[in-house]
């Protein structure tokens, strides 16, 4: 049984050196503070130190106080940031980190000091050491008095040299409250002018850009860009690309040069608003200008969908839209519109081409039906096809044949005259003649006409013979006068093989 105690004993002892070592162990790094005891308007010291078994090569950090209770004077390795921050960082070369604040109380009551932020590198290292604050306890001063008037030599007097800046509306403070572990990745502190003032600032190491570090109204320090050109501040927003290459987005629109598709708007990120140009041709992409950590400026694509970026190469496009502005009048305006309406433009064009398609369609039958119609008309009249150009040479004969006409007239003329000469025939027989022998002549020349007539009769109309049949013989001179028909030189009865005697009167 005794043997038992002393095994509980030994494992219990055990149990208490394991817990001591381990709490040992966790307070080695620790964020200590002071909680002192002072009186209203008396001057109080208040004790911060890193209590750390590791080498600390660096450490910075912001505390917070409450300005209606303590008014901060000075501190070692600490600077007043703004009223009621105070930023504190290791002394290069220190063996301990240890910071001293000194305060003056306002008034009667209880106050602490907090700790915002807290980072330590050590040779081992990042650390990350127990934050810590302070409790401080106000009484009423030696005379009685609960609270005082600041004295205006830190808080009141902190940014009384700095200028103020208004940012989209806002006024803003400038400070020199950032602590080192503030300053963005790329950028070193640097003094600066900034509006006749010297000020502490940080600038980028690849580009020379500089940012300066502006409190809110409502207490909230952060850094803003500079703009060197011109002297203006627009929000500071550092955009990873990859874990080596940021992107900072920029306000100067004024540098950016974008095709005609591209419409300036803004665009918000991270609750930062900066200039913008969307893409019209695929509203979900953007251009924003930005400073690369290569200290490159130049313009980004932004994928408001997948919110990732890439550098977007126009300078192609933009000669090509300079070039389509430089256009002036109708041409111009033609070029611009085909340009923004694509595919109204398309439409046009197939349209055009359809109307031209169309034309050349009907234009080929019409050929074709000519054509036929030119080889009908040379079969009607005759004409060997290989004789096309000749009658092309000459298209007129036709229309000129009746001039002909004059020479037909004169052979009409000439057979009116051997009818004449005849008719005096005639008139020799009457007056030579007995009546009966007459008649019985004239019969027999009535049987020859009628024979003539017979033998002629279809070739009448076109050789232009003239019968001497009575009267209505001579009526085709009045017939030819008419129908301006050529008519034949009529030929004289033959009295050859007549069986018609003649009497001689001699």
């Amino acid at each position: 049984m005794k043997r038992i105690k002393e095994l509980c004993g030994s494992f219990i002892v055990m149990i208490a050196c394991v817990l001591f070592i381990g709490t040992n162990a966790k307070a080695a790094d620790n964020l200590y503070f002071d909680d002192p005891q002072t009186q209203v308007g008396a001057e109080l010291t208040v004790r911060v130190f890193l209590s750390t078994q590791s080498q600390v090569t660096s450490s910075t950090g912001t505390l917070s106080y409450d300005p209606a209770y303590l008014e901060f004077i000075s501190g070692d390795n600490a600077t007043l940031a703004e009223n009621g921050k105070i930023a504190i960082n290791t002394a290069e070369g220190a063996d301990k980190v240890e910071y001293h604040l000194t305060f003056r109380p306002l008034q009667v009551g209880t106050t602490k000091i907090t700790t915002d932020n807290y980072e330590v590198q050590s040779t081992a290292g990042a650390l990350n050491p127990v934050l810590g604050d302070s409790t401080i306890t106000i009484a009423a001063g030696a005379n009685g008095e609960t609270s005082v008037e600041p004295s205006g030599s830190a808080d009141a007097n902190a940014n009384s040299d700095l200028p103020t800046v208004d940012v989209n509306g806002v006024t803003y403070q400038v400070s020199e409250g950032f602590t080192e572990a503030e300053i963005p990745d790329g950028f070193v502190a640097q003094d600066m002018n900034y509006n006749g003032a010297t000020i502490k600032a940080v600038t980028q190491e690849a580009s020379g850009q500089s940012l300066i570090y502006l409190m809110s109204p409502e207490g909230i320090g952060a850094f803003f860009v500079y703009n060197n050109d011109n002297g203006s501040v627009s929000p500071f927003e550092q955009v990873y690309i990859t874990n080596d290459f940021y992107i900072i987005l920029l306000d100067e629109p004024d540098k950016v040069k974008l095709p005609s598709n591209y419409e300036q708007t803004t665009l918000t990120i991270n609750e930062h608003t900066f200039p913008a140009w969307q893409n019209g041709n695929n509203p979900d992409y953007y251009a924003m200008y930005a400073l690369s950590s290569q200290g490159n400026k130049g313009i980004y694509s932004y994928d408001s969908v997948e919110q990732t970026y890439q550098r977007l190469n126009t300078v192609a496009d933009t000669k090509d839209d300079k070039t389509t502005k430089s256009g002036s009048g109708f041409l111009g305006k033609v070029t611009d519109f085909l340009k923004t309406h694509i595919e109204l433009a398309l439409i046009l064009f197939a349209v055009l081409f359809l109307l031209v398609l169309i034309i050349l369609i009907i234009t080929a039958v019409k050929l074709r039906h000519r054509n036929l119609e030119l080889d009908d008309l040379y079969d009607e009249y005759g004409i060997d096809s290989n004789e096309e150009a000749v009658l092309e040479e000459k298209p007129v004969q036709v229309k000129e044949q009746p001039k002909k006409q004059p020479k037909k007239a004169k052979k009409s003329k000439k057979a009116e005259e051997e009818l004449e000469e005849l008719n005096f025939e005639n008139d020799s027989f009457d007056n030579n003649f007995d009546d009966d022998f007459i008649d019985d002549s004239f019969d027999d020349i009535d049987m020859l006409n009628d024979s003539f007539e017979d033998e002629f009769e279809e070739d009448d109309d076109d050789m232009g013979i003239i019968n001497l049949d009575d009267t209505d013989d001579f009526d085709v001179l009045d017939d030819f006068e008419e129908n301006k028909k050529p008519a034949k030189k009529p030929t004289k009865p033959s009295f050859v093989d007549s069986d018609t005697d003649f009497i001689d009167l001699d």
